[in-house]
């Protein structure tokens, strides 16, 4: 009767391990193939086109500059979440960044995010007057481009 009563214990010892080992491998095959699916959408997601028409003076000491940035999805996934940094590169007062979020843009499309920055005529003077695109994804940098710009 002990005899039976142990390998009763035993059999269910050796099925609920079998039960949590399995559990625990799928559980780790799935964050494994999140982390694929997002290291092949960071690798699929690129800025495609940064162009601007130029800058011009409205009115006083202020500078706008018009933008256009186009992102491409060539991968297989549906990229979501993306983030477009548009700034000016070396300006010496911190310019007004416009970043645009995309929510959602479906594998082998593109969509084009247009702004407008506005600077200070001394410190676009004196900078670069160039400015920067950055692609993000789940907070890192994957493209960057840089255009210089041209009175309009």
């Amino acid at each position: 009767m002990k005899q039976k009563i142990v390998v009763v214990i035993a059999v269910i010892t050796v099925v609920r391990t079998i039960v949590a080992s399995t559990a625990f491998i799928w559980q780790a095959q799935e964050q494994l193939n999140e982390l694929r699916r997002q290291s092949e959408i960071a690798d699929s997601v690129k800025i495609v086109d940064f162009s601007s028409p130029g800058w011009w003076n409205p009115v006083g000491v202020t500078v706008v500059a018009d933008f256009n940035v186009t992102i491409m999805n060539s991968g297989t996934y549906n990229a979501e979440g993306l983030m477009v940094v548009v700034e000016g590169l070396d300006f010496q007062e911190t310019s007004n960044n416009v970043t645009g979020v995309i929510e959602s843009l479906p594998a082998g499309e593109k969509v084009t995010v247009q702004g407008t920055l506005y600077f200070g005529f001394n410190a676009f003077a004196e900078g670069s007057q160039s400015l920067i695109a950055s692609l993000w994804v789940n907070g890192k940098v994957v493209d960057s481009c840089i255009i210089d710009l041209r009175q309009t």
